[in-house]
């Protein structure tokens, strides 16, 4: 199943889960829009139209607009980022968060070891108090 191809362990992901994720994706409509998407994902033109909306949302989050507590939460093994071996992990994630949080104090980034790209569903305690944390900070120390 590609949800576990994303996983650091292959345990990750309870039974029911798995079965309920199947069920969906083989609904008419999930089967339809996948086609629809690697038929678009496939035309040359695709990036180029996509690229001026990705840079317009990038120079809005550069140009400091964001100015709410932001978390940014990644596992370390997340192998939909870069490689296995790849000692820059996170590169996404660590972009957003260097040209986000340069012009806003509020932003968390939190990379927690053995877990996928679903760190929350393999480290469910651990997201669990590292949110809760975040969101009790920002409501303490909320600016009125």
């Amino acid at each position: 199943m590609p949800h576990l191809a994303l996983a650091y362990s292959p345990d990750m992901a309870a039974p029911d889960f798995l079965k309920a994720q199947l069920w969906m994706r083989n609904l008419p409509k999930a089967v339809e829009a996948r086609k629809r998407s690697a038929a678009i994902g496939a035309q040359p033109q695709h990036e180029a139209q996509e690229r001026p909306y990705r840079e317009r949302i990038e120079e809005k989050a550069r140009s400091g607009v964001l100015q709410v507590p932001i978390l940014i939460y990644g596992g370390k093994q997340d192998p939909l980022h870069w490689g296995a071996s790849d000692p820059h992990a996170l590169r996404i994630e660590q972009d957003f968060f260097d040209f986000v949080g340069a012009k806003n104090a509020r932003v968390k980034f939190i990379i927690i070891n053995h877990a996928g790209h679903l760190p929350h569903q393999e480290q469910p305690e651990q997201f669990n108090a590292d949110l809760i944390q975040f969101i009790e900070y920002w409501n303490k120390n909320a600016k009125s």
